[in-house]
């Protein structure tokens, strides 16, 4: 897809083109009708200028992914608007209103499942339409809330909005639309604010090198590492199972950030997706700090439904294993993604279990990073089975593990973890001819990406906390430059195969 983040054309072509006809809107509107009427008229005309120009905008976005992906979300829409005016004519909570819930929730869930698992059956893999598992989720949540009495209306333009939006299309956060229209019902009011604009330039700038210079060096060497999966020795099996929890993270938060900030931009704020998961000392808290729409998702609209935790222990024990287990289906259709979420909803249930009726402690010894830990190596340990191309590539991994530690490594693997810019610097200095000075830069990259991860701040932190002014504004042109000089062939991002 051309068009997505980290592409120069967005950068330099949609983006701008984008944000400076959405600010421009109320000028043009101030020369057409030369402020003759009323505030709250032109507030209006502005509301609906530019709820046409971000669909416009957002239709032109997506309609890069081709004729096949474009077609899927048009019926996808058609059916779910559908069944949402059913909903409306028979009213929340009706009998009427529950059929056709109840049909559009098959037909999201029936289309997610059919093009993520019809190709087990049919011998050949089928193609997954891009963003399907985000949008027919936000679908589902659509409809319910509706059934509740949450939505009572919705024009068709304020619709295609809601699902359209180009910053969180593709890969979320999955977001409410009660939630989000109070954030585009200010858009005929709102004015560009300098201050929100240069710290969300800052956090788009932190997202894309997150994505760029991290998460896709980081990536080559795990991509080397899981395609040698059965000749990888200790130390490889270990960095290799090490490193794309890194990957995945700094590329899924990436995306995040960037989404967040093209957002921010046209002021309308979308809700923090990724809030230092590493951080978290137990699975619940784990799950509220990471993909926290998707949680909140499987909460509302699975697990309170099925009863939540209300009904005794082995209820909320079953219930708290079905989310985890559709989550696991939702990722993907191989036997690993189900044994991570099996593994997940294990930990989970143990959690609630050893916690029941236990006050959480206060006080600590230990520093934050270090009582994480243990989660952090759980969740590594279970992301093999998430990323192995097989199963039996994955036990061939942990059992690598788990064998005798040998330090010593062979250099493809270490090679892959070069950035160029620090490789240069090296090669500069007498370390490039030592023995191990091809092992520098991996080193040095994992130290950093886990003192990020670690540290117990983010890039959305430190663009909402840093104090404006010139110091900021060199420290985001420097990170942009070289976030955007380093974009050769467009990547793409991880959770696009999901």
């Amino acid at each position: 897809m051309s068009l997505q983040f980290n592409s120069h054309p967005f950068i330099f072509g949609l983006f701008p083109l984008c944000a400076a006809v959405f600010w421009l809107i109320p000028s043009l509107d101030l020369l057409l009708h030369k402020g003759k009427e009323e505030q709250g008229l032109a507030s209006q005309r502005i509301f609906r200028a530019r709820r046409l120009w971000l669909i416009l905008i957002s239709a032109w976005f997506y309609h890069a992914a081709g004729l096949f992906n474009v077609s899927a979300l048009i019926i996808s829409m058609i059916v779910n608007y559908a069944c949402f005016t059913g909903i409306r004519k028979y009213g929340p909570g009706t009998p009427g209103a529950r059929r056709f819930l109840a049909a559009g929730s098959v037909f999201n869930a029936g289309a997610l499942l059919y093009f993520k698992y019809a190709g087990l059956f049919l011998g050949h893999t089928l193609a997954l339409p891009l963003a399907i598992s985000f949008y027919s989720f936000q679908e589902i949540s659509f409809l319910a809330d509706a059934y509740r009495g949450g939505i009572t209306s919705c024009s068709i333009p304020d619709y295609l909005l809601y699902i359209l939006y180009f910053p969180r299309l593709l890969q979320g956060p999955i977001v409410r639309y009660g939630e989000i229209r109070e954030e585009f019902d200010r858009m005929g009011e709102s004015r560009p604010d300098a201050e929100r604009i240069m710290r969300a330039l800052l956090l788009f700038s932190m997202g894309l090198c997150k994505k760029i210079l991290i998460a896709d060096t980081i990536g080559r060497a795990v991509d080397y590492g899981y395609g040698n999966a059965f000749s990888l020795i200790w130390m490889e099996s270990l960095i290799t199972a090490l490193s794309y929890p890194l990957q995945l993270y700094f590329d899924f938060s990436g995306y995040c950030d960037m989404g967040m900030a093209v957002s921010d931009i046209l002021g309308i704020r979308l809700p923090l997706n990724f809030d230092r998961p590493y951080l978290a000392t137990n699975p619940a808290d784990f799950w509220r700090r990471w993909h926290s729409s998707l949680s909140r998702f499987l909460t509302k609209y699975v697990y309170i439904p099925l009863g939540g935790s209300r009904e005794g222990v082995f209820k909320t024990c079953r219930n708290a294993m079905t989310i985890f287990l559709i989550s696991g289906i939702w990722h993907g259709s191989t036997a690993g993604f189900l044994i991570w979420g099996a593994m997940h909803g294990i930990l989970y249930i143990l959690y609630v279990l050893l916690r029941k009726g236990r006050p959480e402690k206060q006080a600590h010894l230990l520093p934050l990073w270090i009582r994480s830990l243990p989660m952090y190596l759980y969740w590594a340990l279970s992301m093999i089975f998430f990323r192995a191309p097989s199963l039996s590539a994955a036990l061939r991994v942990i059992r690598s593990i788990f064998d005798k530690p040998w330090f010593r490594m062979n250099p493809p693997l270490a090679e892959k973890f070069m950035l160029n810019e620090f490789w240069y610097l090296l090669k500069m200095t007498p370390l490039a001819d030592m023995r191990y000075g091809r092992y520098i830069p991996m080193w040095g990259m994992l130290v950093f990406a886990y003192a990020l991860v670690f540290s117990g701040t983010s890039a959305e932190r430190i663009s909402r906390r840093i104090k404006p002014g010139t110091a900021a504004g060199l420290f985001a042109a420097v990170l942009f430059v070289w976030g955007v000089l380093s974009v050769g062939v467009v990547s793409t991002f991880v959770y696009f195969n999901f």
